[in-house]
């Protein structure tokens, strides 16, 4: 039994330190100089140690409860949590300080029923226990898993976040056919697509994608895709053919294409087989050094970092040395006169010009160039000459075209002889409209007689007397028509 004593003057007072809901016999007596009262008496019980209220557990997530309450009555020093699977397991606990009134139970088990029970701690002990139950969310698998996009070495995968706080994915593949080993990748958990590479053409793959969080991994989920097979280009066209080149063009083959690898060889006679690369990102090629008029049999191939894909035939045809056509010879003149020409069909390094008068073996040639006009220069008066032009290729020579040009007559016309004497006569004729001057030279025919004789006149006069000559004797005379720099044939 205990007691305490106060003033006489105090008719109240608090009794500490009791003990928590239990019933107490209460005596008070008055103290006096000469003694003590009689006493009197009554019954007390002290409350019970409170609780919290309106515990709820909330947000649950894969791994994690939200936990709240109201807080207890009284001096609370400090909440205890405990928690434990509702169907069996080791119970865990936790605490926060008295003016805490919620917390989150975390690295719990997924798709588990747990039953939390919250304590205030007071100084003298616990209080009232309260209770509930929570349930943490199944690991759902990711949702909407798709393969996509293929190409012959990569497919494409994309799928719906699986549920909860999800570290990395791990996404793994595998043939469906064979005896190659699975293999796998992780991409983080806020990704929710990959590419899948260095994968085998055109073959089925199953796919799986597994969320994998802090304490596990969750449920697997799958779907299908197949790599393209190895295409080949299409569409082969062979065009701008030369006596020496084709050009070769192609659409691109599906995926990843390293290079082409072309091949060509003459269907003709002794076939040597012969073949170029390009890379990848092109399609077009030029095939050289080839021989005129002949087919060709050309392959192109793709060709992938793995290996090679399919293949495309096609044919071509150079074209023969064709030669020039349509020979012309214009602004003729005494010593010169143009040569012109069509040119030849297809492509020419130039053109080769090959001239000599008529009827001899006075051969001369020149190289024109790619032009399809050219003028000869110091050529005879009054001359014929026979023309070939031929086309040059790289290859050789053309077929000539031939034709024929003359050059001006630097001559007079119509001499005759009027007022001849005893020994003397004269001479005249149409004159000449490019002449100067003439020259003039007078011969016997016998060289007994008198009277060889030359001179030059201005081109002005179209005749000439001639005397002191030998009589009934026969002379030659003869005319010659002369400009600045030429003097004709007489």
């Amino acid at each position: 039994m205990d007691q305490t004593q106060i003033g006489g003057k105090k008719n109240t007072v608090l009794l500490p330190k009791l003990t928590p809901n239990t019933p107490y016999s209460i005596t008070v007596s008055a103290i006096y100089g000469s003694g003590e009262s009689k006493d009197i008496s009554g019954n007390g019980k002290t409350k019970p140690l409170g609780g919290v209220r309106s515990l709820q557990v909330t947000d649950p997530t894969t791994s994690t409860l939200n936990v709240q309450w109201e807080a207890a009555e009284g001096n609370v020093r400090q909440y205890k949590i405990y928690y434990v699977p509702t169907a069996g397991g080791a119970e865990e606990v936790a605490q926060v300080s008295g003016s805490t009134t919620n917390t989150v139970l975390k690295n719990l088990m997924s798709d588990t029923l747990y039953t939390i029970t919250v304590v205030p701690l007071y100084p003298p002990g616990e209080g009232k226990r309260m209770s509930e139950n929570g349930k943490t969310l199944s690991r759902t698998p990711v949702r909407n898993i798709q393969v996509f996009g293929p190409t012959t070495n990569t497919l494409n995968v994309r799928w719906e976040p699986a549920s909860g706080k999800v570290v990395q994915y791990r996404v793994v593949y595998a043939p469906l056919s064979g005896t190659k080993p699975s293999e796998s990748i992780l991409v983080p958990g806020t990704s929710t697509t990959t590419l899948l590479e260095q994968l085998v053409p055109d073959m089925p793959y199953n796919v799986g994608v597994v969320a994998i969080y802090a304490d596990g991994e969750g449920p697997p989920a799958e779907d299908k895709g197949t790599t393209l097979p190895r295409s080949g280009p299409r569409n082969m066209r062979v065009y701008d053919a030369t006596t020496s080149s084709l050009t070769v063009a192609w659409e691109h083959a599906e995926g990843p294409v390293q290079q082409y690898k072309i091949t060509y060889a003459p269907t003709t006679g002794d076939p040597i087989e012969e073949h170029t690369m390009v890379p990848g990102n092109r399609n077009t090629v030029i095939l050289p050094n080839l021989d005129p008029d002949t087919p060709y049999k050309i392959n192109v191939q793709a060709i992938y970092p793995d290996g090679p894909g399919g293949d495309l035939d096609g044919d071509g045809r150079t074209v023969g040395m064709l030669g020039p056509q349509n020979l012309r010879v214009s602004d003729e003149w005494y010593t010169r006169f143009r040569v012109s020409w069509d040119p030849a069909p297809s492509r020419v390094v130039g053109y080769k010009l090959v001239y000599s008068p008529e009827g001899t073996d006075q051969t001369m040639e020149t190289f024109v160039g790619d032009v399809t006009s050219y003028q000869l220069h110091n050529l005879q008066p009054g001359t014929t000459y026979d023309l070939k032009v031929l086309a040059q290729y790289d290859a050789g020579l053309s077929g000539p075209l031939i034709g024929q040009g003359t050059t001006l007559y630097l001559n007079i016309t119509d001499l005759t002889t009027y007022n001849v004497g005893y020994d003397t006569f004269c001479m005249r004729w149409t004159p000449h409209r490019a002449a100067t001057s003439y020259r003039l030279k007078l011969n016997p025919f016998d060289p007994s007689n008198k009277g060889g004789q030359e001179t030059t006149i201005t081109g002005s006069e179209s005749h000439y007397c001639w005397d002191g000559l030998t009589p009934d004797a026969l002379y030659n005379a003869t005319v010659y028509t002369q400009t600045p720099n030429l003097e004709g044939p007489g």
